[in-house]
């Protein structure tokens, strides 16, 4: 149940977090060393920082694909209409520029092949029985966001499952917990779950957990 209070409830906690957090003039170190900046749209990850954010992503592709899911190639763009529907803020994503508009209303948008809304002009096509369900996808790529202050791109595994009723979701949701478990544990570094209170919550959403690093 989403928490009603305003703060985040732990529901699981991997190793204790560090009890030195490092210093600024540390942690600038560490990023001049890994990220090679120009500004928010141009960055290049380095060294250990780049092979990671190359193999840990095909690592959880194929642990989800070896777990039964099915790899899709989502395309990297979407329309005015899908955003609009899910509740996402048009100033939040990147317009790309078209010729010849025929419908101004209608327009397209960067979001990433790993972006939630990428998955939504396919899945709202399919005709599926319900002895079919769950179906469950994994996208591997990139998500766009247009953040003045943060990075405006992630590299991202976008898992997306279509359940039949409120208890089928129960046990994905259960099943999805053990597998953040196996992929980070591993890592051997500290993590915790969190599930997110109401207040936190997007227009499209109605449960959100989150993994959280420190």
């Amino acid at each position: 149940q989403t928490p009603k209070d305003g703060k985040k409830v732990v529901i699981f906690s991997h190793l204790a977090p560090p009890k030195q957090r490092s210093s600024l003039s540390n942690s600038t170190k560490i990023t001049e060393e890994l990220v090679e900046n120009y500004d928010i749209f141009c960055q290049y990850l380095k060294g250990a920082a780049a092979e990671f954010d190359l193999n840990f992503p095909l690592h959880v592709s194929n642990y989800f694909r070896d777990c039964g899911y099915c790899n899709l190639s989502n395309p990297d763009y979407t329309r005015s209409v899908i955003n609009e529907a899910m509740g996402i803020n048009l100033e939040d994503t990147f317009i790309v520029k078209e010729d010849n508009v025929e419908n101004k209303l209608n327009l397209l948008h960067l979001s990433g092949n790993s972006s939630l809304q990428s998955f939504m002009p396919f899945i709202t096509k399919l005709s599926i029985f319900s002895s079919q369900l769950p179906l469950k996808f994994v996208s591997t790529g990139k998500e766009y966001v247009n953040q003045q202050l943060n990075n405006v791109q992630s590299t991202s595994n976008q898992i997306f499952v279509v359940t039949k009723d409120e208890s089928s979701f129960d046990e994905i949701l259960a099943e999805q917990l053990e597998h953040i478990r196996k992929i980070y544990q591993p890592l051997n570094l500290h993590f915790r779950v969190v599930v997110y209170p109401a207040n936190e919550l997007n227009l499209r959403e109605c449960y959100k957990i989150g993994i959280e690093m420190f």
